[in-house]
């Protein structure tokens, strides 16, 4: 039960990693 509950949270911030390079980089492509 641990378990998932860390495989969940690592999940999450994968998914706000890859949402802030993706952010990122659009801003390196309007500047």
């Amino acid at each position: 039960m641990g378990f998932e509950v860390w495989e969940r949270g690592i999940e999450r911030e994968l998914m706000m990693y890859t949402l802030l390079k993706i952010s990122r980089a659009d801003w390196m492509v309007m500047e």
